[in-house]
């Protein structure tokens, strides 16, 4: 008969939920490794697609299409942005979600409360919705043959213009949205590593980092924007249909 520890007093698991229990901790290890190795992978990407946004924000505005067009080479081969992104992504969430359920089930055969949501679930099931618009917004929406949008191509969506076009038309709502997305993302990678109360100061520093450094990459971008009307009105009509 397992046993399981509440208020410092060892419990049994009686012998009908023993084997279900078992099975769901078996469960409950395996989707840790997949919420794991797919976390890796996305955060590979992640980092790759963070090093514009540095230069950027240290004043190389000039080069930072240039690395953009380099690393976009890597994820947007064939299969590669389905699988490395969209892909390690999905599973993640899955995952994390198929994890949670499982959890509670545990709790339920072990006659425990289920664990509170941490701070860095909670950053996750944050990051979600602004992951969603920001795929929406830089890749799906930009690829409608319908016009004015008729298809952007990858240069045409550079930082230099499309990124900037966004700091300069709509300053507020683009600093809010992005530098959100940086700072939970560094916040629910570095808490997702190590757990424990240094892990989450470190994060909590980073995570303000990287948020400032996002805000004066859009500074300089916003800055440095020089409008090209063949493109204002596709660039307008991407944002106009994420209503914003």
């Amino acid at each position: 008969m397992l046993a399981r520890l509440e208020s410092n007093h060892v419990m049994p698991i009686s012998s009908a939920n023993e084997k279900p229990y078992q099975r769901l901790q078996r469960l409950n290890k395996r989707l840790a490794r997949v919420q794991t190795y797919s976390g890796i992978a996305f955060g590979s990407f992640a980092l790759l697609h963070s090093v514009p946004t540095i230069l950027a924000a240290g004043g190389g505005v000039g080069i930072v299409d240039d690395i953009v067009m380099i690393s976009r080479t890597l994820y947007h081969a064939p299969y590669a942005e389905l699988v490395w992104v969209a892909g390690s992504a999905g599973v993640h969430v899955l995952a994390s979600v198929i994890r949670r359920l499982v959890q509670r089930r545990i709790s339920f055969y072990s006659e425990s409360k289920p664990a509170a949501l941490t701070a860095q679930q909670k950053s996750g099931y944050a990051l979600i919705p602004l992951l969603l618009a920001h795929s929406l917004s830089h890749r799906v929406i930009p690829s409608f043959y319908t016009p004015p949008i008729s298809a952007l191509s990858p240069s045409e969506l550079s930082y230099a213009h499309f990124v900037a076009y966004a700091a300069r038309s709509r300053p507020y709502l683009s600093t809010a949205a992005y530098t959100t997305l940086a700072g939970l993302s560094v916040y629910h990678a570095i808490t997702g590593l190590r757990r424990s109360r240094k892990a989450r100061t470190v994060a909590a520093k980073a995570s303000l980092t990287y948020a400032v450094t996002t805000a004066l990459a859009l500074l300089n971008l916003a800055r440095s924007f020089e409008e090209l009307h063949y493109l204002t009105p596709r660039y307008e009509a991407v944002y106009r249909h994420l209503y914003v």
